[in-house]
């Protein structure tokens, strides 16, 4: 690849997310969930957590704190992103 492709892949916009874990609830607790509202998830804190980049799952880690910011050391890479996340 030439350093202009390079450049031009680097500017394509991605989604990042990181889920940390999940939960259900009724429609209507959830639009009343006050500011601060503490929600309980599936998980422990120190489970691992997955990436996912433009909603397929990209990679698994664990989260760090580094200088009072969370960051996500990667773990594993999947060698094939997952579909698409949908709601369960």
């Amino acid at each position: 690849m030439t350093d202009d492709s390079m450049q031009s892949i680097r500017e394509i916009p991605v989604g990042v997310s990181v889920e940390l874990g999940r939960t259900s609830m009724p429609l209507p607790v959830a639009v009343d969930l006050p500011p601060g509202a503490v929600v309980e998830l599936d998980c422990d804190a120190d489970d691992p957590v997955d990436l996912f980049v433009n909603g397929r799952l990209f990679a698994s880690g664990v989260l760090v704190l580094i200088d009072d910011e969370w960051a996500l050391r990667i773990d594993r890479v999947h060698a094939r992103p997952s579909r698409p996340a949908t709601a369960r």
